[in-house]
């Protein structure tokens, strides 16, 4: 469900590629151009990064630019490395939580 969901932003920005779950590569990007906006969404798998060294490596607070969206999967695997640069950044952010009903799923999206 995670992965449809990045595809759906992607469709919403007009992103043509095939967006693939980035659980390899840690991290895709693709360019967009939405209207007068120009931007790259990250779609990013962080359910492997377990240190800080390993997110150090990543340099997952350097995408933190204007017009670039991440589409953070287990961000709750990095969130206390990412979240001070989040804050200092002053980075709008949302979370979307896909909970299971059974026969549906429900989609929360809350902002931080």
């Amino acid at each position: 469900g995670k992965t449809v969901f990045a595809k759906g932003i992607a469709e919403f920005l007009g992103i043509k590629s095939n967006l693939v779950s980035p659980t390899y590569t840690y991290i895709e990007e693709y360019p967009f151009l939405r209207g007068q906006t120009k931007g790259r969404l990250f779609h990013l798998d962080m359910w492997k990064v377990d240190s800080a060294d390993i997110f150090d490596k990543l340099e997952v607070g350097s995408l933190l630019q204007p017009h670039q969206i991440l589409v953070i999967e287990w961000y709750s695997q990095i969130e206390p490395w990412l979240e001070p640069q989040l804050t200092r950044k002053k980075a709008q952010i949302l979370t979307v939580e896909l909970r299971d009903l059974g026969n549906s799923r429900e989609l929360v999206i809350s902002e931080i």
